[in-house]
């Protein structure tokens, strides 16, 4: 079908289902950022607060603490980037290299919005 056969229906269809799926996917990353931080917190609490004495954390600490380690921690091979790979699939990761660090700093900036909270 081309962008000239498409009908109002077609696309308010098409962008119902966008919609949909984006507000879909963004329950799930929440409820998948939350269990990780509880299972966090329960780590936590069993380990580094006995051997280190540290404080208990909360939700929200947790998650950005998460995300600190996440992003410190990613290992990108630069090379495997650029071998036996389309040229889209090239450009692609290639703006990914400044896409997911502007995704942690997102991220990490709404989980301190909520710490303060």
């Amino acid at each position: 079908m081309t962008l000239k056969d498409m009908t109002l229906k077609d696309a308010f269809v098409g962008f119902i289902t966008i919609a949909f799926t984006i507000i879909f996917m963004v329950i799930i990353f929440w409820f998948v950022f939350y269990f990780e931080g509880y299972v966090f917190i329960k780590l936590w609490d069993w380990f580094v607060i006995p051997t280190f004495g540290l404080p208990k954390l909360s939700i929200y600490t947790a998650i950005g603490i998460m995300l600190l380690m996440g992003f410190l921690s990613h290992q990108l091979d630069i090379k495997k980037i650029f071998e036996e790979r389309t040229t889209k699939e090239k450009w692609v990761a290639f703006v990914m290299l400044f896409v997911r660090p502007a995704v942690f700093l997102f991220l990490g900036y709404i989980v301190k919005v909520l710490m303060v909270q």
